[in-house]
């Protein structure tokens, strides 16, 4: 599913973004909330193949127009389901439009430490003023509640505090990697080694509140688990298999195009790559954009190892695993397309 970019400015100072490139940045001029006349564009070129599509910023819903562009999503019949991602902050400035059966909400709850407990208050008194909107059911149906695991943080018990009290049994997770040059230098083994504790320790404590977490993004690759922490992880699997249709903790970490849509309708892979833009206007559809990603990005990184034990790893050589995020070969596959063109152009 594509997302369309809706604006480039955030309410919050996460430490750990993602977007760091676009969103809050000083380095970045264009920092202007996308024109109706871009979003109809943008989601005329999804609908040409997609069914849904993934509304994010920024923040959202500090958009001016945000209700207008709710309301094309829909009124557009092409749409079946329309995901918002936000922090939950201006949540009651839209409950009525929100509450509409084809959207879906990922709220990403950050700790109090980071956004302040009278912050975090006001989020919680925001979901309960949609739960008190849709019901209960309908809140565990249509809004998931997303954690993002990232260097320096150990403590997540704040996320249980909303689990528990809607007796939630999955949550969405990431294992962050900040978008930065010095990343590019990083192997991505010896970084998801040091995630590997953090990692454990908060599986350990959704067991412990009966929940299961599902990646969404950056997968911890399975052969940075020891055996014994492999089989904890499958036994906490077998023990919640029926809590969740995504159990994904062992899944074998193979990146594909996400695809998001800038404000000015340029397209970048994901925002670990959000130095390669191209105008959609080249493309028919997501699909034709999305191999040519793979054939820019993918297939070059498919030819860099990870790290030198991805050398003969099987799982490597048939394309089922990636070695982690792929912004960590950033460098290197910039690289093998210089030498590539070099070579073509001979």
């Amino acid at each position: 599913m594509a997302n369309i970019m809706i604006n480039k400015v955030c309410n919050l100072q996460c430490p750990y973004c993602f977007a760091n490139k676009y969103v809050n940045s000083s380095a970045v001029k264009d920092k202007n909330n996308i024109t109706i006349d871009n979003f109809k564009k943008a989601l005329s070129f999804v609908t040409q193949t997609e069914s849904g599509v993934g509304i994010i910023g920024g923040e959202p819903l500090l958009h001016p127009e945000f209700k207008e562009i709710i309301q094309m999503v829909i009124d557009n019949e092409k749409i079946k389901k329309a995901i918002v991602f936000t922090n939950g902050i201006h949540l009651d400035k839209y409950l009525d439009i929100l509450s509409n059966e084809k959207i879906r909400l990922l709220i990403n709850v950050n700790s109090p430490d980071i956004i302040g407990e009278e912050t975090f208050k006001k989020i919680m008194d925001n979901i309960d003023a949609l739960n008190d909107k849709i019901g209960t059911e309908n809140l565990k149906r249509r809004v998931s509640f997303g954690v993002n695991l990232y260097k320096g943080a150990d403590d997540y018990s704040y996320i249980f505090r909303i689990t528990d009290k809607y007796s939630y049994n999955k949550i969405r997770m990431s294992v962050t990697v900040p978008n930065t040059e010095e990343k590019e230098n990083e192997s991505p083994d010896a970084y998801f080694g040091f995630m590997k504790p953090i990692v454990l320790k908060f599986f350990k404590e959704c067991d412990k509140h009966n929940l299961i977490p599902y990646y969404d993004c950056n997968y911890v690759p399975a052969c940075v688990y020891t055996k014994e922490e492999f089989e904890w992880i499958k036994d906490y699997l077998n023990r919640h298999k029926n809590k969740s249709d995504t159990l994904n903790l062992l899944s074998l970490p193979y990146c594909f195009p996400v695809i998001d849509i800038l404000p000015n309708l340029n397209a970048i892979r994901c925002f670990g790559f959000s130095k390669c833009e191209i105008a959609i206007s080249k493309f028919r559809n997501v699909d034709e954009l999305s191999r040519f990603f793979i054939r820019e990005i993918d297939n070059y990184a498919d030819n860099i190892n990870a790290d030198d034990k991805c050398e003969n790893c099987y799982d490597k050589c048939v394309k089922l695993c990636s070695g982690g995020c792929l912004s960590f070969k950033h460098r290197k596959i910039n690289q093998l397309r210089t030498i590539t063109k070099i070579f073509n152009e001979k």
